[in-house]
């Protein structure tokens, strides 16, 4: 688990959503080569969400979960659809769903730069 100042993860651009998997080495690595350091908290407090282990089973969690880290760990690539369909990350995909529910994908692009310029201060 990560925790960033805001003001930090907006300068850092926030998580690469072109990555299927290992955002957060990603954030950190781009965080270090900026000169950021980290800390330990011996007792954080947070909310995690359980839905995806709901949805899939304790089981089939696990299942998943191993085969990404197991290739992790021996250094195997992997492919980016592999990936996604061990692991399928709806964050991003939510709301291009949303948008065609909405039947405004000609304005995707303007609600897209619209939220990045809300999260991370960019000009629109």
């Amino acid at each position: 688990m990560l925790g960033f100042k805001k003001e930090v993860f907006k300068k850092l651009k926030g998580f690469n959503p072109k990555l299927a998997i290992n955002e957060g080495n990603d954030i950190v690595k781009k965080a270090i080569k900026r000169g950021y350091h980290f800390e330990l908290y011996q007792d954080p407090a947070y909310s995690f969400s359980l839905r995806r282990l709901r949805k899939q089973g304790t089981l089939r969690m696990i299942g998943t979960v191993s085969q990404l880290e197991i290739g992790r760990l021996l250094g195997r690539k992997m492919s980016i659809d592999k990936v996604r369909k061990l692991y399928p990350m709806k964050g991003g995909n939510y709301y291009d769903d949303l948008i065609q529910k909405l039947k405004l994908p000609k304005q995707r692009e303007k609600l897209v730069k619209f939220v990045r310029s809300f999260l991370f201060e960019e000009k629109i």
